[in-house]
């Protein structure tokens, strides 16, 4: 690059930042989009940045005129930094973002609705001027970690647009280009968001949103109160489910609710077909619109319907399934204390196929001792909280053997280390959330590393105030990266939320 008259300090420093994520089609939608932004203006200002955000532009167009308004603020001697974070797709080597209005967009439509990266260098390279001046600098970040979905009508499982997402570009002199992983990979760690992930905090004080009656943070049995609350899912609506283990129900919760509804279970443990005796875990199947339910201590998972007055339907029998998990094409996956392993089932008619474990109660990497929690990524590798090995476990699909992902260093209570590891829950950057049972506390594990962070902590002491755990077991982190945790012992499920400064 040809030396430039103008110091560093005398540049302008611009940035223009576009975060799509609220996609028509919901299943694109991508949350953690818009706090990236904000987190990385937050960042572009403190250091100079003179800093434009736009979020969920729908229409390509609508992309072109922020381009295009942003283009002619530019000068010869800027430095110039655009980053983008929502869904991008390549076509023929060509890539393209991908407006939030994406109910018309399939192989076809792409080039039309699509927005050419090319065509975006372009127009911010047209201020360098002729080829006797030099360029200003403009840094191009495409934060692009999820493979696109394309809706299906002939199946009922999604479809990516291709198996690689952005293709590799080539920069131009003055131009840096980062892509957040591999290019023609589909998912891969992504560095950058990685970085913000790593900055964000979570509200110390949690918020009670289930059982912990006020003035009474003790067990109980009315639909506002709990007792040893363990697994926790999500609805497609985000309503909770709660396994209210030792009140032999399963609750589910509304948001903002503050009585629960019950869906299973009549406080009396038994082992007719309405009623249960400790159970561990539920979810919702969208497929079968039913709950399936680890009925653990009668040893059998059930399926339950939403229909008033319903039956339920035994599934597996003489299995101490304690943890369970569906993938996202309705897979359902069930952990074994007692065969020490987990089993995916695609028909229950059948006794299913073994994922992980299985080869006894012991601590080689092809073996589980008393498997718990459970949850699957994308690619449908199973992360298990390998609880008595105080180590979590994760097991690619296909995969004889496991790899160990956090603790594994024995009990204990450092950051590489676990003390009966329960609750796991997996964020959409592969950064996996463990609850630390004994610990009595919350730990971040980043994609490959095994010193964890520790999100929420009580100094490894059970307290019952809104800052403290008592054994927490179920997981949940929504789509804003609030983290909501069964907090056992002291009878309540807490919201932690995340900071936005």
């Amino acid at each position: 690059m040809a030396a430039s008259n103008a110091s560093v300090t005398q540049r302008r420093k611009l940035a223009l930042i576009i975060s799509n994520g609220n996609y028509k089609r919901k299943k694109n939608r991508i949350d953690d989009s818009m706090m990236n932004g904000r987190e990385l203006m937050d960042l572009l200002n403190t250091i100079g940045f003179e800093v434009t955000l736009r979020e969920n532009l729908s229409t390509n167009n609508a992309i072109m005129v922020e381009i295009k308004s942003f283009a002619e603020k530019l000068k010869e001697n800027d430095i110039v930094l655009f980053y983008y974070c929502g869904h991008g797709c390549q076509v023929d080597q060509q890539n393209y973002l991908i407006p939030t209005d994406d109910t018309r967009l399939d192989m076809n439509t792409i080039l039309s609705l699509g927005v050419p990266v090319n065509r975006i260098l372009a127009r911010l390279l047209n201020k360098t001027g002729d080829a006797e001046t030099p360029p200003h600098l403009v840094i191009f970040i495409f934060d692009c970690g999820r493979p696109y979905r394309l809706e299906n009508k002939e199946r009922s499982i999604d479809q990516i647009v291709q198996p690689q997402d952005f293709h590799d570009m080539e920069a131009p002199p003055g131009v840096l280009i980062l892509f957040t992983r591999q290019p023609n990979g589909i998912l891969d760690n992504n560095l950058f968001a990685e970085h913000l992930i790593g900055m964000r905090k979570w509200k110390s004080k949690g918020r009670t949103i289930a059982g912990g009656a006020e003035n009474n943070s003790g067990p109980g049995s009315a639909l506002n109160r709990l007792n040893c609350p363990r697994g926790l899912a999500f609805t497609p609506k985000q309503a909770i489910i709660i396994a209210d283990t030792s009140n032999h129900r399963i609750l589910k919760y509304n948001p903002n609710d503050i009585v629960g509804q019950r869906i299973a279970g009549k406080n009396i443990p038994a082992h007719h077909d309405r009623a249960l005796c400790a159970p561990t875990n539920a979810i919702f199947h969208e497929q079968l619109k039913s709950y399936i339910i680890c009925d653990y201590q009668n040893r059998r998972v059930l399926q339950w319907t939403r229909k008033r007055n319903a039956r339920s339907k035994v599934l597996i029998e003489n299995i101490a399934c304690y943890g369970i998990a569906v993938d996202h094409e309705g897979y359902v996956y069930i952990s074994d204390t007692e065969r020490h392993e987990v089993r995916r089932y695609s028909d229950f008619s059948k006794r299913g196929v073994r994922v992980a474990g299985g080869d006894g109660p012991e601590d080689s990497l092809h073996q589980l001792n008393h498997p718990t929690y459970l949850c699957v990524d994308l690619e449908k590798s199973v992360y298990v909280s390998d609880s008595w090995n105080n180590r979590v476990m994760k097991w690619k699909k296909g995969a004889r053997s496991g790899i160990v992902v956090a603790g594994g260093n024995g009990r204990g209570d450092s950051c590489t280390q676990l003390d009966y590891p329960t609750g796991l829950a997996i964020d959409q950057w592969c950064n996996l959330y463990v609850a630390d049972h004994w610990n009595h506390r919350i730990m971040r594990f980043r994609d490959g590393v095994l010193t964890g962070d520790i999100i929420i902590d009580n100094q490894h002491l059970p307290r019952d105030d809104p800052r403290q755990l008592n054994g927490p077991e179920g997981l949940l982190i929504d789509d804003d990266g609030n983290i909501y945790v069964a907090d056992t012992y002291n009878h309540r499920i807490q919201r932690f939320d995340i900071k936005i400064d």
